[in-house]
């Protein structure tokens, strides 16, 4: 909401009374009455930047200069100037810094740019983010920009695009990668190989029996992981699918029959996040099911999802065609997949009507 004049004296004198400062009147009067603090983003930044980096015979030119940006994003890109001016720090640590965290998918640990920029540089590094609290975050002790306008000034300074980009996502996906497997590798390191589209070196990656199972072990990265695998240059979701099963299947015998049984039910949840809604043939289904062992009742999800969507569309003849499609494929009386098969079949023709054929199946 814009702020009036009265508005913007208020707000001028809680944000000096915070920190116990005060400015000349007139200064805060051109505040007060320039055109530009009507939001309130803006003056808060005028007059935290006055605060802390302005002395008292400069103030009067440093206003000048703020009151000359014409947005929020330039008047940021006055702030990482003065940043980079200050001997703290040092300008070319700020713009490494802050250029990474740009680059990265949630933000960076400070331990983590410490290792980026090198130890020698910890100490420069705290007092950049200790110059700059008022306009980060720290979620989970990860820094990150808090205004988009500061995010898009770093951006323009620092002409973060092509392969000056490029090139920080290729040194977060290097550093990522000898991470231990975990919640941060999976923040970050596919991420950037798919920013740079390396996609081979992601199909490996995400090829990998514990990754899937880390990935889907955690609620809030189920969903990522499906995004990343459809994201797989030059593939089909369900073939790449194919693709993965074939890798697992080795690595699932090593498992004890807990972790194996958890790990097919994660299999099947991923399918299902894949197939519904796309259009695959009844025999993909079957040899996703069966490249796991078929003696495991929970497979047999992974056969029926197609045609059990197109049940719960109401589109029955075409779910009874891929139901019976898949039966005539799976052999052996005692299989699990076939008795599950034929009650779902049997389903289908209660919905449709077909009492005799339901029952005849249901037996």
């Amino acid at each position: 909401k814009p702020l009036d004049e009265d508005g913007r004296k208020r707000l001028i004198e809680t944000w000096l009374e915070r920190y116990r400062k005060d400015l000349p009147k007139e200064i805060k009067s051109r505040l007060i009455r320039a055109d530009q603090s009507k939001t309130p983003l803006f003056l808060r930044v005028v007059l935290d930047e006055l605060r802390v980096s302005s002395k008292h015979e400069a103030l009067e030119h440093d206003l000048n200069a703020f009151l000359q940006t014409n947005d929020l994003v330039e008047l940021f890109a006055r702030v990482l100037q003065n940043v980079e001016g200050d001997q703290a720090h040092g300008g070319a640590l700020a713009r490494e810094a802050l250029s990474l965290i740009f680059a990265s998918r949630m933000g960076l640990e400070e331990t983590e740019l410490r290792e980026l920029l090198g130890e020698t540089n910890a100490r420069h590094l705290a007092f950049l983010f200790a110059r700059m609290a008022e306009y980060l975050t720290r979620v989970d002790g990860r820094y990150g920009f808090l205004h988009d306008a500061l995010r898009q000034a770093v951006a323009k300074r620092y002409s973060l695009e092509g392969e000056t980009l490029a090139a920080l996502h290729r040194r977060l996906a290097n550093y990522f990668e000898d991470f231990p497997l975990g919640q941060r590798q999976l923040d970050e390191y596919p991420w950037h190989l798919s920013r740079l589209e390396e996609w081979e070196r992601l199909r490996q990656w995400l090829g990998r029996l514990d990754v899937f199972r880390e990935f889907h072990g955690r609620d809030q990265s189920q969903f990522e992981f499906s995004v990343y695998w459809q994201w797989l240059e030059g593939s089909l979701p369900m073939q790449n699918s194919l693709m993965m099963l074939e890798g697992y299947k080795n690595e699932l015998s090593s498992l004890d029959d807990a972790d194996r049984r958890q790990t097919i039910v994660m299999f099947t949840n991923f399918c299902n996040q894949l197939l519904q809604g796309m259009q695959v043939d009844s025999g993909s289904l079957a040899k996703a099911g069966r490249l796991l062992e078929k003696d495991e009742p929970e497979v047999v999800a992974t056969q029926y999802v197609r045609p059990r969507w197109l049940q719960d569309r109401d589109d029955l003849d075409r779910a009874a065609k891929l139901f019976w499609e898949i039966l005539k494929q799976i052999k052996g009386g005692r299989d699990p997949a076939v008795a599950t098969g034929m009650d779902n079949l049997a389903y289908v023709f209660l919905y449709q009507g077909r009492l005799e054929a339901a029952e005849e199946w249901f037996q």
